[in-house]
């Protein structure tokens, strides 16, 4: 399977592959319009891999990562999707700024930590669901995100919420039993007009 892809990415030999290398290569092609990083493939999504890489409009990141990069995919203006794994714990810092093509992200239920603007200007989203283990959301996480209408957080103790952290034009639905403890939580008391309990969502 390994020589294959070799082969698919013009690449021979049997000396390590620098697929971090080979993913800038190829998106710095004036031909190149799709790129998804190929599956079961020694890659991981480090500190400003794809920055500024506005060609990029997919990708699938190896399984087995914990974290995704500071800056990542910074100014990826046209990323239109991204599968998460479900073994990442961290997103950090900037990882998805300006990422205003991003419709959709499915965080998983492994996550623990968002980063300081690790969304901030995805204005193509209109919904984020942030899971339940999830401790920290830290500053201007999703500032100017004014296009999510609907944030639904699980965590039943309100995570630590950084300033500016949260989608301005969100409507915040939290667990029933939590509702209060969120509207009093340091930096959540500022959206408490906001917050809902999580049995209305829906009708």
């Amino acid at each position: 399977m390994i020589n294959r892809r070799r082969n698919i990415l013009g690449v021979t030999g049997t000396s390590p592959i620098d697929w971090e290398s080979i993913a800038r290569g190829m998106l710095n092609d004036s031909n190149a319009t799709l790129f998804a990083i190929p599956e079961n493939v020694p890659i991981v999504a480090s500190d400003y891999l794809f920055h500024h890489r506005t060609k990029l409009l997919s990708v699938t990141l190896k399984d087995d990562i914990t974290s995704i990069g500071a800056g990542c995919f910074y100014g990826c203006s046209n990323l239109r999707s991204i599968e998460i794994p479900s073994s990442v714990t961290h997103i950090n810092s900037t990882a998805f700024n300006k990422c205003s093509s991003l419709t959709e992200v499915d965080l998983p239920n492994s996550l623990l930590q968002l980063g300081n603007q690790a969304f901030r200007e995805c204005s193509g989203l209109t919904s984020i669901t942030i899971p339940s283990l999830v401790k920290k959301i830290d500053n201007m996480c999703f500032y100017s995100c004014g296009n999510i209408r609907t944030m639904v957080c699980e965590p039943t103790t309100p995570p630590t919420l950084g300033i500016n952290a949260l989608p301005s034009n969100a409507t915040i639905y939290v667990p029933d039993a939590s509702v209060d403890a969120y509207k009093a939580a340091n930096n959540w008391s500022a959206a408490a007009s906001r917050i809902h309990p999580i049995s209305e969502l829906g009708g």
